[in-house]
């Protein structure tokens, strides 16, 4: 069982996904935060200071590859793991993989 401490920001637009995720999480004993914007995300990532960040890349308005490629460009952040998956419900563009951080 992870410690009490260990806490996970989950960034998605999508209401339901952020539910069953961060009840989930809970329910093994990690404190979860939610945020629905790339805004929102990067000003709780940095005032939390998550061990984990779980990323929509197909955000609204500021894209979560947006996001990614920020969080890997600040030294303050970089160092954080983020785990990214797109919605299905957008396109998201895999063909600049290296500029988002992955190598």
């Amino acid at each position: 069982m992870p410690s009490l401490s260990a806490s996970i920001l989950i960034v998605d637009d999508d209401p339901d996904i952020q539910e069953v995720l961060a009840d989930r999480l809970a329910a093994l004993g990690y404190q979860v935060s939610t945020a629905a914007t790339g805004g929102d995300g990067l000003a709780r990532l940095e005032a939390e200071g998550p061990q984990l960040v779980l990323l929509d890349l197909g955000l609204p308005f500021r894209s979560g590859a947006s996001l990614l490629a920020d969080l890997k460009g600040d030294p303050a952040t970089a160092a954080a793991p983020v785990g990214a998956a797109p919605s299905r419900r957008r396109r998201c563009p895999w063909r600049r993989p290296r500029r988002w951080g992955r190598r």
